[in-house]
């Protein structure tokens, strides 16, 4: 890992500013798993950790950008790769492999199954029950953890069915109907949980994966479309039609959401979402060196909203701090606010 701030510390960006947590060499197990394509889960924990779950294995990196793999989870990237990546208060991680939600301690690198049981799975397509326990629950053999709530229950996307797992007990937040010719799996990657429990869908296998087909649902199962304004300062097109990458509970009642541009031009956006408002926070501006090279030669802070570089894939909050991880050799840090 190379530092961006001298002496192996980034420099803090301030706000309207974003810079590097850090680059990572690619012959290394951190340099694989931040570099590989299509990252399963990201989250960042109470200490200011950020892990990203993707092959060759889970990793973590520390609030000053220091690389951790943790080599048990390599066996876990099978035919059925781990899914989904949830910070839990007391320190742990967890995440869905296959039909099982396995959490992980960081400090002994254990692993344990809180649900499921991989010999015993669910149809795609069946219905899920209303309630179950943890130990005869029977999810399809791709369950995946969204995020967590304050009370400390976690939210599961299961097929069509979205899950909330507490004290060993499953009970069904909501279904999506089984689809005519449309596959209306939830997508399981990228969504996100507020502390109320409200949770942020992207959309189904056959949507689109706009802004527009983000789906909001209540703690009670009401669903309802995310609002949006018609346009944002700084942002190319509709808001409604940027397509998104990632979404992050800003933890509370907004939403912070990576998205590109597709269809009018070419834009690369972190926005903040709040009550029908959008504002920019980091806007993608690549050199045409970084473009070529796909690196990140940035070493200071550095204007957001014309970041000289591309973002990484995945979006992470924590304590007014943004991460964007994956598909890259760099890690991007910003503040949640532009004042």
């Amino acid at each position: 890992m190379a530092g961006c701030g001298g002496k192996g510390k980034p420099h803090a960006p301030k706000p309207g500013q974003a810079a590097l947590l850090g680059t990572y060499d690619g012959s290394t197990t951190v340099g694989q798993a931040l570099g590989s394509l299509h990252p399963n889960g990201a989250a960042t924990d109470a200490a200011g950790t950020t892990y990203l779950l993707n092959s060759p294995a889970l990793t973590g990196l520390s609030a000053t950008g220091k690389g951790k793999t943790f080599p048990t989870t390599g066996n876990l990237f099978d035919a059925t790769p781990p899914e989904g990546l949830v910070a839990m208060p007391d320190g742990s991680v967890v995440f869905g492999h296959g039909a099982e939600v396995v959490r992980l301690d960081p400090k002994s690198g254990n692993t344990s199954v809180l649900a499921g049981d991989a010999d015993r799975t669910r149809a795609y397509n069946a219905s899920a029950p209303a309630t179950a326990t943890a130990g005869d629950v029977r999810f399809t053999k791709a369950v995946t953890p969204v995020g967590v709530n304050r009370a400390g229950a976690v939210v599961l996307v299961d097929d069509r069915a979205l899950w909330s797992l507490s004290s060993g007990r499953l009970t069904r937040v909501a279904q999506q109907p089984v689809g005519h010719g449309k596959d209306t799996t939830l997508l399981n990657v990228g969504d996100a949980v507020a502390p109320d429990g409200t949770t942020y869908l992207r959309g189904t296998k056959s949507s689109s994966t706009t802004l527009a087909d983000v789906r909001v649902v209540s703690p009670q199962g009401g669903t309802t479309a995310l609002p949006l304004p018609a346009s944002v300062p700084g942002v190319n097109g509709r808001p409604a039609d940027l397509t998104t990458t990632w979404l992050a509970s800003d933890g509370a009642d907004g939403l912070y959401v990576h998205a590109v541009q597709l269809t009018h031009g070419n834009g690369d956006y972190v926005l903040h979402l709040h009550d029908g408002t959008a504002t920019l926070l980091l806007s993608a501006k690549p050199t045409t060196s970084a473009a070529k090279s796909g690196t990140c030669d940035v070493h200071h802070p550095v204007d957001a909203t014309r970041f000289p570089c591309a973002l990484p894939r995945t979006l992470t909050y924590h304590a007014g701090q943004l991460t964007l991880a994956g598909e890259k050799s760099y890690v991007v840090r910003l503040p949640a606010t532009q004042e």
